[in-house]
């Protein structure tokens, strides 16, 4: 079956195993990234390596985005050698988690040029995208959206249409990333106080996930990337502030108070001054052990 000639442009932590998913599940995919050292095992497999956004568009009709930051996005879209400056394609899918004033920057340019455009921040980590089993949060006009389902359908499992309006889906995954922002912090607090009170961790967590306390830093962050001493879940720590910092953004542009939103705000902040910008995000655990001056082992660690 024919479908349309894909793009991506970024290949970090999230990009470069969705642009396997692609090569793997589409048979190709042009691919710009400005680090040559993030498109060197793309290219041994089988990618086409653009040296711009302007050149993905020569070989792409759905040119997607995973990319770290809205000034990253904006200078991709709009910039010198960016998609606009290239051929006119059909549909441009935001990967990234850029906040919904961004959304809202980039559609009115897209559209003057006859681009569609698909809000769709992604959810799941690294691992999903591996998998191909990310859940999809998507807005915008239902044509674009048709017009892209089969290359969301390569990298996702669950889609969830959060509305017609580009910033919808944006707005979902900067509350859903809160929230992990607020376990990973939350866990971490209690997890310390346990093993302060003599308790290990590891049953404790055991406890945590057969009770009300279960939430995604007990089940999968802790036991995986935390007890085992990695870090190595594959987020960095700048990354979950620049998120928290669009979450307390959209509270500002709404008129809403966030009493424990400048207080998760303000330790993930505290964590990249401690622990540098470029740490993974379960390090934040790191900061808090100091304090309490505990370590959470797995049995038979430490």
């Amino acid at each position: 079956m024919s479908h349309d000639r894909v793009g991506l442009l970024g290949a970090g932590a999230m990009g470069a195993p969705i642009a396997q998913r692609f090569l793997e599940k589409l048979g190709s995919v042009a691919v710009f990234d400005p680090r040559q050292e993030a498109t060197a095992e793309l290219r041994a497999q089988g990618a086409i390596v653009c040296a711009s956004p302007e050149e993905v568009t020569r070989h792409a009709d759905v040119i997607c985005a995973s990319l770290p930051s809205p000034a990253a996005l904006l200078e991709v879209v709009n910039g010198r050698n960016g998609l606009l400056a290239g051929e006119e394609f059909g549909v441009f899918v935001d990967f990234s988690t850029t906040g919904p004033e961004t959304a809202r920057q980039i559609v009115s340019p897209l559209a003057a040029a006859g681009i569609g455009y698909v809000d769709c921040p992604v959810t799941g980590g690294t691992p999903s995208a591996r998998a191909g089993t990310l859940t999809l949060l998507i807005s915008g006009e239902q044509d674009a959206i048709d017009r892209a389902m089969p290359v969301l359908e390569t990298v996702g499992t669950t889609m969830v249409v959060m509305g017609p309006e580009p910033g919808q889906a944006q707005t979902a995954k900067i509350i859903n990333n809160f929230l992990s922002a607020t376990a990973i912090a939350a866990t971490a607090e209690a997890l310390t106080l346990g093993a302060r009170s003599g308790l290990d961790p590891a049953a404790l967590l055991e406890v945590l996930n057969a009770g009300s306390g279960r939430n995604t830093a007990t089940s999968d962050k802790f036991p995986k990337y935390v007890l085992p001493r990695t870090f190595d879940f594959g987020f960095r720590l700048e990354l979950m502030i620049k998120d928290v910092d669009l979450y307390m953004a959209q509270a500002r542009a709404v008129g809403l108070p966030m009493m424990l939103g400048g207080t998760v705000q303000q330790l993930w902040r505290l964590g990249g001054t401690t622990l540098g910008p470029v740490a993974d995000s379960t390090l934040l655990a790191t900061m808090f052990e100091a304090w309490a001056g505990v370590e959470l082992d797995a049995p038979g660690e430490g």
